[in-house]
């Protein structure tokens, strides 16, 4: 998973293009977050299903102020993108 996430935020950083949509994006008065989705299925031959981690589908509890409160798992997540916590 931290090899996907390095490798996502070093395609996204080194790409011209996107830095130039992002900026345009601002320049229109628009906030940008972006979020990528990966899915995994089992090897083909798999005679074992594998273990898939509860909390990623619990809904993240708002705290009073808007702000978010993170499970340990989702502050994992954030770091392998190198997305300051």
């Amino acid at each position: 998973m931290e090899q996907l996430g390095d490798a996502v935020h070093e395609t996204l950083s080194n790409s011209n293009t996107m830095a130039d949509v992002l900026d345009d994006i601002k320049l229109a008065g628009y906030s940008v977050s972006l979020s990528v989705d990966a899915t995994f299925s089992e090897p083909s031959g798999a005679t074992e299903p594998l273990e898939m981690q509860e909390d990623i589908a619990t809904p993240v509890p708002q705290m009073s102020g808007g702000g978010l409160s993170l499970t340990d798992t989702d502050e994992s997540f954030l770091r392998a993108l190198r997305i300051a916590v």
